[in-house]
């Protein structure tokens, strides 16, 4: 097997940061009654219920690369908590995990996340957009990096940019898994 150019790899990891920024982008508790925040005015913002567990791809456009990518978000109160992992198996890295924490105040979820050996950053959330940047610190030292993103309750999509001229680009997207619904026969017949 060819050994992977040490550039591709260093984008690689930064692609874990950035797939985990934008899926921590979308928290919001599924039940919104639990959120200890300032009631709604005229005009206030929104954000999509996006608690759960999510999964889905990331791809760089310009290196032709891509792989799976999933994120687990929970909540307690204003605060927001997020665990996510990339899996680059297929390219020799095996999986990469990350963490990020967030709080939301009058519609605006604010973001920070990490990952060991990879690097950090943070964002926001207002009305389902989101927009951040971070870097990939040593001992990767890959660079600057810019994201932005939409969430609904169901999806979240985002694009990301790196700053230095042989820094890759591409898209993340992420699913939110459903849990199966238990009934009986007799609930499913008394459905229809």
């Amino acid at each position: 097997m060819k050994k992977m150019p040490r550039g591709l790899r260093l984008y690689l990891a930064a692609v874990l940061v950035v797939s985990l920024a934008l899926a921590v982008s979308g928290y919001q508790a599924a039940d919104r009654d639990q959120v200890d925040s300032p009631p709604a005015s005229a005009g206030s913002r929104d954000i999509p219920a996006l608690v759960g567990t999510w999964t889905g791809t990331w791809e760089d456009t310009r290196y032709f690369v891509s792989g799976a990518v999933s994120c687990t978000i929970n909540q307690d109160g204003s605060e927001f908590f997020a665990t996510g992992m990339i899996d680059l198996t297929d390219l020799g890295l095996g999986e990469q995990t990350g963490s990020a924490n967030g709080s939301l105040e009058r519609g605006t979820l604010t973001f920070t996340f990490s990952a060991a050996q990879v690097g950090s950053g943070g964002g926001v959330l207002i009305d389902g957009d989101c927009t951040g940047s971070g870097t990939v610190t040593a001992p990767l030292d890959y660079g600057d990096f810019e994201f932005a993103g939409t969430a609904t309750d169901n999806e979240i999509d985002g694009t990301f940019t790196f700053s230095s001229p042989s820094g890759g680009w591409g898209v993340v997207s992420l699913a939110k898994l459903v849990p199966a619904e238990k009934t009986s026969w007799g609930g499913l017949k008394a459905r229809y």
